[in-house]
């Protein structure tokens, strides 16, 4: 699960739609559509019920997004320190990919039983 995954998430379910999130995000929609396959493909569930004019999450997108946002405020927080700090930091993010496992974040409750 990476981080671009994640804020293509958070991004979709704040604005409501791929190409108003791919606007916003400043991307092509097929890349971000991608993204979002991906993190579904990873989570083996949908996160959004798909409409014609636009996009509302499910049951297991309405319960990833509070952890999709605070993962996304951590990254971002670590980031701030570290430029205030102006030291090396070993931020622990290799290459803008989160493993959920070593993090111990719980990805079950939106795995497909």
């Amino acid at each position: 699960m990476s981080l671009d995954q994640l804020r293509a998430f958070v991004t979709i379910a704040s604005v409501g739609s791929v190409s108003a999130a791919a606007r916003a995000l400043h991307i092509s929609q097929p890349p971000l559509s991608r993204q979002l396959s991906a993190l579904e493909d990873e989570l083996a569930t949908p996160l959004f019920d798909r409409a014609p004019r636009g996009m509302t999450l499910t049951r297991a997108g309405s319960r990833l997004l509070p952890r999709a946002k605070a993962v996304l405020e951590a990254v971002d927080d670590i980031l701030r320190d570290a430029a205030v700090v102006g030291d090396d930091v070993d931020l622990g993010a290799k290459g803008g990919v989160v493993d959920a496992d070593a993090q111990g974040l719980d990805t079950q409750p939106f795995k497909k039983k």
